[in-house]
Order: structure tokens, then sequence, then C-alpha cells
């Protein structure tokens, strides 16, 4: 039985190996797990890469993430935009409070405006975190995923 899957797995790799950008993103991944930095409290509420909504089709270039905890919540929606690059629209509770998004190359920040929306073009695809920044408090940030 174990040199039967053993086989199997050996015909899957070689007539659909896992392609090496998908490699990279959960070596990238990884990586940024272990420096993490801890500030955490932001859960995944839903993920349509996860679970799409009833009646929506998959294959769809755009994928929508809510988190909540802490008294705040964000949705982001995120485009592909292109192969490497991601565009993210939002909303943010409470309003005006700074977006932070990260990735293995760094981070991008934008003021929420007064009603919660926001807009981040050029986004790296792969490992994102979000971070939310209240004035006065600690941010508040989600675990790591790939984008």
């Amino acid at each position: 039985m174990m040199d039967s899957f053993r086989e199997l797995m050996d015909l899957l790799r070689r007539v659909d190996p896992v392609p090496e950008r998908v490699r990279g993103f959960a070596v990238e991944a990884r990586d940024m797990a272990s420096r993490w930095d801890g500030s955490t409290g932001l859960s995944l509420v839903s993920d349509t890469a996860l679970a799409p909504p009833p009646g929506v089709r998959s294959g769809s270039a755009t994928r929508h993430l809510e988190f909540a905890g802490a008294g705040l919540g964000l949705v982001v929606q995120l485009v592909a935009d292109g192969v490497e690059r991601l565009t993210l629209v939002g909303l943010v509770v409470p309003p005006s409070i700074e977006v932070e998004v990260r990735y293995p190359t760094g981070s991008s920040r934008v003021l929420a405006d007064g009603q919660g929306g926001f807009r981040m073009t050029g986004v790296p695809a792969g490992p994102l975190s979000f971070a939310l920044h209240p004035e006065g408090a600690q941010a508040v940030a989600t675990e790591w995923l790939v984008g």
C-alpha cells in the first residue's frame, strides 16, 4: 500500500509539479511567521478563498477577507493586478484609522477616510498581514496569509 502511495506521489510530482512561485510563497510565509511581532487581535471571520459565498462561481481574480476583534473590523478585497501585484480596496471600523499591509519586503500604510474606506495599489502578491493602528493605542494585526 505504501509503495503504491509513493508511486502515485512521484507521478503527481512529474505530471503536475507545484509551481516555484507557490513554493516561494510558502517559504516566505513560514519565514514571516517566525519573525511575527506578536501584535495579534484581528481574527479571520471569512475568506472567499476558503468558502466562496453561495451562488458565486470560483476562479475569480478577486478575494474577499473579513477580520474582527479588539473592537475593530476590517473588510478587504484583494484584486489581482497582473501576476505579481494586488490592488486592495477595503473598509475599516472605526473610520479614519491607519491601515497597514505588511509583506516580506516591507509594508505600506494608508489612512482610511471618514467613512472607513481605503485603497492601496501595487501591493506585492504573496505573504500578507494587515495591521490597524488606532490613534493612541497599540496596533492590532491579523495572522499572515498568502494573497
